[in-house]
């Protein structure tokens, strides 16, 4: 059902007129896609370098070690290296910081989106959007096109946006869905939106059944964070669609890991927290203690009991803050900083993941959530987490030290991972002996 919006929308009470219209315009790129494989991807051995506990190519497995396997639920964090070329994607402990390892995808550019999700990496390219993992080829989806959202096991993905209608000034907005191989493609939302309001995907639900969409002000700008207009769900099953969040604009919207909260940040004064249970509909609000400013990079810890929130003043001075979900308590772990780290990813309970390459460019960084220190790891723009399950089974494994393994909890599992023997087998492929 097309369902035609004939409101205007308006950013921070400024209506958007004709010449951000055409500003919209020009920077929508046409895409022409071509299906092909493409090369393999490359795995390698870590080397030493600024981040902590990376390790030799020359370390192995001990002599008598069984082929192993992570701890289920231990999270690794991807970040990409684009000093380097090609682009290496570093595999970081999501605990202690540690690099274990890296490999490279074909095609990987920077200021692309990157996506994550059921092992594998979803990246736009020049020639489309690919899906790849460590140790196997990258694959061309031609079918996606504009903003897409792989579903959380990474065998289904979302895409779409708006097709901009000039002469009535009217966006069609169309999300689709199929499944990564291309079969049973159909559409799952559309409507017509009066005004260059884009329809994206925003977040799956864990189980995969639901999908939220917002929108995006083409051509906006003067926000530091996001800068979202409503918030639709749908049963991606039964095709209904459902009115979460009215059509205001909110610099930030995220789902809690287990998808029964939700956080969102209005743009509005004074400058508010609202947490939403999705089963009761309750909703809790605070005032963010530290004032006026902007606020927004939500991230939730595993457990769901807290997020944290980066809260800009004037866009020089960058504090993080913690909020305990069930009484809205504040605490400020990183206040006023000129350095501008936002949060990025919290995949383990006791650190999140900042970075400053928004501005600096220096890298990533990792704070202890009960001190509240932040420490430099190394170069690099953070793409997200998944589990280490999923991933280090592919890398080489005489990249990994023995300390790396202990770090991430590995343990002796029979999963057809060859022995690395010293001296009674040629190395892995790409090691140094």
């Amino acid at each position: 059902m097309i369902r035609i919006r004939s409101e205007r929308f308006d950013i921070a009470g400024v209506p958007i007129g004709r010449l951000a219209l055409g500003l919209a315009l020009a920077l929508v790129p046409a895409a022409v896609i071509f299906c092909a494989w493409l090369p393999q991807g490359t795995v390698g051995p870590t080397t030493p370098s600024a981040w902590p506990g990376a390790t030799s190519s020359a370390q192995r497995l001990p002599t008598d070690s069984p082929e192993v396997t992570p701890e289920v639920g231990h999270r690794v964090v991807l970040a990409a290296d684009y000093g380097e070329e090609p682009p290496r994607i570093l595999v970081v402990d999501s605990a202690s910081g540690g690099q274990l390892g890296s490999f490279s995808l074909p095609g990987l550019e920077r200021n692309h989106r990157v996506r994550i999700a059921g092992g594998y990496v979803f990246y736009e390219t020049e020639k489309g959007v690919l899906r790849g993992r460590p140790g196997g080829p990258s694959v061309e989806l031609p079918f996606v096109r504009q903003e897409f959202l792989p579903a959380p096991d990474g065998e289904r993905i979302v895409w779409g946006g708006c097709d901009w209608h000039e002469e009535n000034e009217v966006c069609s907005n169309q999300i689709s869905l199929a499944s990564v191989d291309g079969e049973g493609e159909r559409v799952l939302f559309e409507e017509r939106v009066q005004g260059p309001i884009e329809a994206v995907p925003l977040v799956w639900s864990p189980d995969g059944r639901y999908l939220y969409v917002t929108h995006n002000v083409l051509a906006a700008e003067g926000g530091l964070f996001g800068s979202y207009v409503g918030l639709e769900r749908i049963d991606t099953s039964a095709g209904e669609v459902v009115n979460i969040l009215p059509g205001d604009t909110y610099s930030d919207i995220s789902l809690s890991p287990d998808g029964m909260s939700l956080a969102y940040i209005p743009w509005a004064t004074p400058l508010e927290l609202a947490v939403r249970n999705m089963a009761t509909g309750q909703e809790t609000r605070a005032v963010l203690e530290l004032g006026l400013g902007q606020a927004g990079d939500i991230v939730w810890s595993p457990s769901g009991n807290e997020l944290m929130l980066t809260h800009a003043v004037g866009g020089d001075d960058y504090s993080i803050v913690r909020v305990g979900i069930q009484e809205m308590e504040q605490e400020v772990l990183l206040e006023k900083d000129d350095r501008r780290m936002r949060t990025v990813a919290w995949p383990s309970e006791g650190s999140v993941f900042l970075d400053d390459s928004q501005y600096t460019r220096q890298g990533v960084w990792t704070m202890d959530v009960a001190e509240g220190i932040a420490t430099f790891l190394g170069p690099g723009e953070i793409l997200g987490s998944m589990d280490a399950q999923d991933l280090l089974p592919e890398l080489n494994p005489s990249a990994l030290s023995l300390g790396a393994l202990d770090r991430i909890g590995l343990r002796p599992l029979q999963l057809g991972l060859p022995i690395v023997r010293e001296g009674k087998s040629s190395p892995p492929r790409g090691s140094v002996a």
